[in-house]
């Protein structure tokens, strides 16, 4: 729709002059037939103080088209039936289409909702979905989310009351972790013996397992994989699994700085006879042993790897 580029139309009326249309004439008056017609010369004017020619109006809904975005919205939720739900749905339709919102009766009282839609679309769709989301909210059984992207952002929207969305962003976090520990190497499985990193992840399971509340006793017998119950208890056991380290002590560091002392000077030496000796002094045998013996506490009792350069002496040297 045209409207005056000054008030669009929301502070007067915008009138056309001159503008061409059939008229019936009758004895008491006359009566237009069909659409007047108008051209870019035609003059208008508007009561909010405007005048110009048609060409100098704006067209809304051309205006409005030309500022589109692209919208990817997918995912699902439960909602209890209602007739505030219905009012929603079709909003819902109305902003998307009807192929992209599929409704599934779980029983009278219940029914799954089902986003899936990806096209362009205007840029008044996310804040209109925002906001229809947020209505839904009284009537979310549990917690849904839905994944959506928009030309140039991406994230996970939840839907839910609080409680349900903090338990439901644990259980999807503790599922990332759990994939990503499943895919460590053997030798990046090895760094987490680290101190750091090991408190680093009791600390981070113990408040993933603390935003969850603990299942009952069916719900662990009935748990399936993927179910938060099933989650909570490999994320209980795996907790458990991780060793319990200490901060690193005084005499951790002392220990550190020893060997890090004789790297600095060259790190050790290997006799062919399987003896070891300080590469600064090779006949310091029995340094480079106690050398030896404290990589091995460090490693084996606290998880610290230190660097230690041990070079091979060939027999004939």
């Amino acid at each position: 729709m045209i409207c005056c580029p000054q008030c669009r139309g929301k502070n007067g009326e915008t009138f056309i002059r001159a503008a061409l249309s059939d008229l019936q004439v009758f004895p008491d008056g006359t009566e237009s037939l069909g659409d007047h017609e108008y051209t870019d010369d035609n003059d208008a004017d508007c009561t909010c103080g405007w005048c110009g020619k048609v060409r100098d109006m704006i067209d809304d809904d051309e205006e409005e088209s030309q500022m589109g975005c692209n919208y990817k919205i997918y995912g699902t939720i439960t909602l209890r039936r209602s007739q505030e739900v219905e009012v929603l749905l079709d909003a819902l339709r109305e902003r998307l289409d009807d192929g992209a919102v599929e409704v599934e009766e779980l029983d009278k009282n219940t029914i799954d909702l089902a986003l899936n839609f990806d096209d362009a679309t205007t840029i008044h769709t996310p804040p209109a979905m925002a906001d229809l989301f947020k209505q839904m909210e009284p009537f979310v059984i549990g917690a849904g989310s839905f994944d959506i992207e928009t030309s140039g952002d991406s994230w996970t929207e939840y839907v839910g009351t609080r409680e349900e969305v903090t338990k439901a962003r644990s259980a999807s976090a503790l599922c990332l972790i759990q994939e990503h520990i499943d895919l460590l190497t053997t030798e990046d499985r090895a760094k987490l013996g680290i101190p750091g990193q090991v408190i680093a992840l009791q600390n981070a399971l113990g408040a993933l397992l603390g935003n969850i509340l603990p299942p009952t006793a069916m719900e662990l017998q009935d748990a399936e994989p993927g179910s938060l119950a099933y989650n909570w208890q490999r994320a209980k056991a795996l907790l458990e699994s991780v060793p319990s380290v200490e901060p690193p002590t005084p005499s951790t560091d002392a220990l550190k700085a020893l060997i890090s002392t004789v790297q600095a000077t060259g790190g050790l030496v290997h006799f062919p006879d399987g003896s070891y000796g300080c590469a600064a002094d090779e006949e310091w045998l029995d340094l480079a042993d106690a050398i030896l013996a404290a990589r091995q506490a460090l490693e084996n009792e606290i998880g610290v790897v230190v660097e230690l350069t041990i070079t091979e002496i060939p027999e004939n040297s």
